[in-house]
């Protein structure tokens, strides 16, 4: 069954769609990468290890911080792993730099690790305060919004075959969007966690409904069978190069 399971309305008329096959390909990939068994914590203390001096994690890296983490896969299951994990890195590095941010990289895999909506955000907050004030600048907290948004993308086959530069532009006119909404909210220039937890348990959850998909345990779909990538998204992936974990 590749029924919609959910449908969450952007800004400009865009949707993000997941399918109850996306549900379920979230649940193979967490398993199969691992993250389904860390927190977004211990996600974080493993990828240092892989990020360099600069933060930035490498296509290389990434794919040895997997080989490290995923179990004993079936030929099927390592495929589906490769897929899914070069899809990821290739929407998180919009400019085909070869890298991805770590605090970027980080908020977006802990979308397929064990723990809460709160606890995510929480870590994945404190990644992008890079002035220690506890607080962020919009463009830092649309970054923020912009690799959660990114990862739910990327976990959806009805997104992946979409242009990556319009992509590109419908998520940040969202996070934008969201940014604005929050600051008008607080009535202040940055952002701090609790008003954007305010902003959001008072109304701002009917914007940023797709939130709510930072815990797995939100996802539905059919448990049983498994999934396999649409023959065109794998040959989208394909076509974008980079290495196998």
């Amino acid at each position: 069954d590749d029924g919609e399971a959910f449908v969450f309305e952007l800004p400009g008329g865009a949707q993000l769609r997941i399918l109850a096959q996306d549900a379920t390909y979230v649940r193979e990939v967490s398993v199969a990468t691992g993250l389904g068994s860390m927190n977004a914590r211990q996600l974080l203390e493993v990828a240092v290890s892989f990020a360099e001096p600069s933060c930035v994690v490498r296509r290389d890296k990434f794919d040895a911080m997997f080989e490290a983490l995923s179990r004993e896969l079936s030929d099927r299951d390592r495929e589906l792993l490769r897929f899914g994990l070069e899809h990821i890195f290739e929407s998180l590095d919009r400019d085909a730099a070869g890298e991805v941010p770590l605090d970027v990289l980080v908020a977006a895999l802990s979308v397929l690790c064990d723990g809460s909506k709160s606890s995510k955000l929480s870590l994945g907050f404190s990644l992008f305060d890079d002035t220690g004030r506890a607080a962020l600048s919009p463009a830092q907290f649309k970054r923020f919004l912009v690799s959660y948004l990114t990862m739910l993308f990327a976990c959806s086959f009805d997104a992946m075959c979409e242009d990556v530069g319009r992509l590109g532009g419908v998520l940040d006119e969202a996070a934008a969007s969201v940014a604005s909404s929050v600051l008008s909210h607080s009535g202040g220039d940055v952002v701090d966690f609790l008003s954007f937890g305010d902003w959001y348990n008072s109304g701002g959850f009917r914007t940023a409904a797709w939130l709510e998909l930072l815990d797995t345990r939100k996802w539905s779909g059919p448990g049983a069978e498994g999934v396999e990538p649409p023959p065109q998204a794998r040959e989208t992936a394909a076509a974008a190069g980079g290495g196998a974990a």
